[in-house]
Order: C-alpha cells, then structure tokens, then sequence
C-alpha cells in the first residue's frame, strides 16, 4: 500500500533486501497460497486518532487462521475477537517492540506450539466464523427475528 516505498527503504538499509520480499497485491484466489507459505501471520494493527480509528474486526485473521495459520495482533478494535489469545496466537501491545518481538520469537523457534495455535485457528474459523455459521442468523435477521440480537 502507501507505505511501501518507505518499507523497502527501511528494509534496504538494514541489509535484509535478500531475506524480504514484498508482494503487492495478492488476488483473493492466490491469497490461500501465501498463507500457506507462511509460518506466522502478524499485523500490529493500531488504534489512530486517540482510539476513533480502530480495527473494526480483523477478518485478516481469519483469513489466516483458516489456512493453519498462528497469529501475532495488535491490540486494537476487534482484533482479540478475532485472535484468541494464547489459543490460536497472540495479542499484542503493538507499541511495545520488545513484546512483538518475543511473541514472533516464541512461535517461530517453537513449531509445536505454532501448529497447535494454527489447528486451533483453524477450527475456531471453521466452527465460528465460516460463511455458512454466519448467514443463517442474519436471514433470520433480514426476515424479521431480532431475537438473534439478543445473543
């Protein structure tokens, strides 16, 4: 995105031009694949503007989780909703360097505990999240139940 040219910049004066790799835009169908070239998904999303811009859910997570993926998020808006921590990943002060750090370094050197936060982010984006469990009550909605608000 717009940030691009300054984070390969930064990537260029650290010397790390060989070990990064920036995308660009991945289509929806090639998504899957990035994922699963992956070994952890993190974004350190950010409350802006004294909390008013926030994370609205963090569907990113999801995404990633349903492909086995164990997650590091930010603290912001509704990103713990979508990352349970300590169970599919982790949640993050995203201010905090040393925390991110730890957190990236505890599942990138520990691969049992990273394929257990994946299979967990995967069953929670299956069992809890997946188009099929997510249309039935906004039907219902759309029909005129508002007793599913209740829940």
């Amino acid at each position: 995105g717009r940030d691009r040219k300054r984070l390969e910049q930064r990537v260029a004066s650290r010397g790390l031009g060989a070990r990064v790799r920036f995308l660009g835009r991945v289509s929806e169908a090639d998504l899957p694949l990035a994922h699963r070239a992956a070994d952890v998904f993190a974004m350190l999303c950010r409350d802006r503007w004294g909390g008013l811009e926030a994370e609205g859910f963090g569907i990113v997570f999801l995404e990633a989780g349903a492909s086995g993926l164990a997650c590091v998020a930010g603290r912001s808006g509704g990103s713990h909703e979508a990352v349970l921590d300590g169970e599919t990943g982790y949640v993050v002060d995203p201010h905090d360097v040393g925390a991110v750090a730890a957190r990236l370094r505890e599942l990138l050197d520990d691969p049992t505990l990273r394929s257990r936060m994946g299979a967990s982010a995967r069953r929670l984006a299956e069992s809890h999240w997946s188009y099929d469990r997510r249309v039935e009550p906004l039907a219902r909605l759309a029909a005129g139940d508002l007793t599913v608000l209740a829940k």
